[in-house]
């Protein structure tokens, strides 16, 4: 991330200088991918976020958490808390903003375990201020076996799963 400067991330700076501006009442969120597996990619963002939150030019934390860093870490949803911790420690707010899952044998009922491991450590974390699913039509997702509804509409196990999980909390 760095670059050359006087602080290491002037260029970034300067970008988030330029949207606050510009987009004033929007909020702004440094967002990556990679990161929920990978403690040293969240604490070179941390570095950044601090540099930005004492400027006042971020709002947010953003990990996109895709299948391919966070199906893996359904198996243990301890290490995912921890990392979501660390996240949090930048503190701003933590967003999820591209949130979706395959399951580790990539089929639906393993998605939908994949969302009953995951989905409740992102959702019952202080820190997290949003989640968005991304791409949620199976054959019209970046990737096969991502969406939580079917082609026809229909919704697949995990969407079901959802569903209930959400009506159980409370508003």
């Amino acid at each position: 991330l760095g670059g050359t400067g006087t602080t290491g991330y002037d260029w970034q700076i300067w970008i988030f200088e330029k949207a606050r501006a510009y987009f004033s009442d929007s909020k702004l969120v440094l967002n990556d991918y990679g990161l929920e597996n990978d403690p040293t990619a969240i604490n070179e963002m941390l570095g950044l976020v601090a540099v930005l939150r004492d400027r006042g030019l971020i709002d947010g934390f953003g990990s996109q958490a895709h299948y391919f860093n966070v199906d893996q870490m359904a198996a243990n949803p301890t290490t995912l808390k921890q990392r979501l911790d660390l996240m949090a420690s930048g503190g701003v707010p933590v967003y999820i903003t591209e949130l979706d899952l395959k399951g580790s044998a990539q089929n639906e009922t393993s998605q939908e375990s994949a969302y009953k491991s995951v989905f409740p450590v992102f959702w019952e974390h202080p820190a997290v201020a949003g989640i968005t699913l991304w791409g949620t039509i199976e054959g019209q997702t970046w990737a096969s076996g991502t969406g939580v509804f079917n082609n026809d509409g229909s919704k697949r196990a995990a969407m079901r799963w959802l569903e209930s999980y959400m009506a159980g909390q409370a508003d």
